[in-house]
C-alpha cells in the first residue's frame, strides 16, 4: 500500500511502524483551501523534512454528518496533532490543536472560570462561570455584543459605543429601548410604557386609535395644535371647552 505523501517515512520503515506510529505527532497545517469541500487541510510534520507536506487529510470534529456537523478548519501555520487510523501512515486524521509559545490562548484563565471561542477576525463567545454567577456573551470584532447575565438576571444587546440598547431586565420586570440621542422606550413590570424623547415623537399610519379604558390627558407646555383636511367631531356626555 503505498502512502499519499511518498518521502516521509522511506526511511527505518518498519521501525518507524512498529514505534512512532502507534502514537500521535505533532505538524504544522500547510493548506486549509479543501478543493473538494470536504473539510480537509494538509500539514507538514515537525519531526521530517520541512519541504514536504501530505495530501489532503481529515478533521475529527466533535459532530459530523449529511450537511451539518461543527465546523472549525484549523488556519494555515496552526499547529496540529495527527493520529494515524490504526497505525498505517497512509492514514492520518487531525485529532485536535496546539497552542505553543508563538500562539497563545486567546485570555488569561487562572480560575479556569472561563471558556471561549474566538475567531481569526475577533467575534467571540465567552462563557464565564466565575462563582457560579453565569455569564454567556457574544460580541463581535467591532464590539457591538449580547450579553446573557444569570448575575444581574438580564439579557443586553448592544452596539459597540454602548450607546444604543437593547435590555430584558427579569428583576426589574421591565424591558427598555435607548438610543444615543437620549430617547427610549421602556415597558415597566406593571404595565406601564413610557416613550421618552429629546425632540419629536411621531406616529404615523393609515389608521391611528388612541383608547383609554380609564382616563386620558392631552397636555402642552407650549402651542397645541388639532387639524384636520376633514371632519372633526368632539363627542362626549359633557364637552367642556375653557
Amino acid at each position: 500500500m503505498r502512502p499519499n505523501y511518498p518521502g516521509f517515512f522511506d526511511h527505518h520503515h518498519r521501525s518507524m511502524q512498529s514505534e512512532q506510529l502507534s502514537g500521535v505527532w505533532n505538524a504544522v497545517v500547510t493548506d486549509n483551501k479543501d478543493p473538494e469541500k470536504k473539510g480537509r487541510v494538509k500539514v507538514k510534520f515537525l519531526q521530517r523534512d520541512d519541504t514536504l507536506q501530505t495530501d489532503w487529510i481529515r478533521i475529527a470534529t466533535l459532530m459530523s454528518g449529511k450537511d451539518m456537523g461543527t465546523l472549525f478548519i484549523p488556519e494555515v501555520n496552526d499547529e496540529v496533532l495527527v493520529a494515524f487510523l490504526m497505525g498505517r501512515f497512509d492514514q492520518p486524521v487531525v485529532i485536535g490543536s496546539l497552542w505553543n509559545a508563538k500562539e497563545m490562548p486567546p485570555a488569561g484563565n487562572d480560575k479556569n472560570d472561563i471558556r471561549k471561542i474566538k475567531t481569526r477576525s475577533g467575534h467571540e463567545i465567552t462563557f464565564d462561570d466565575k462563582n457560579g454567577e453565569g455569564t454567556v456573551t457574544v460580541k463581535t470584532t467591532k464590539g457591538h455584543s449580547l450579553t446573557i447575565s444569570d448575575k444581574d438576571k438580564t439579557i443586553k444587546l448592544a452596539t459597540s459605543d454602548t450607546l444604543q440598547t437593547l435590555t430584558l431586565d427579569e428583576t426589574g420586570g421591565k424591558v427598555t429601548v435607548k438610543a444615543a440621542s437620549g430617547a427610549s422606550i421602556e415597558l415597566s413590570k406593571t404595565g406601564d410604557a413610557t416613550i421618552t424623547g429629546q425632540k419629536t415623537i411621531s406616529i404615523k399610519g393609515t389608521e391611528v386609535k388612541v383608547e383609554a379604558s380609564a382616563s386620558m390627558t392631552l397636555q402642552s407646555n407650549g402651542m397645541m395644535e388639532l387639524k384636520s383636511n376633514g371632519l372633526i367631531s368632539l363627542k362626549g356626555s359633557l364637552v367642556k371647552i375653557n
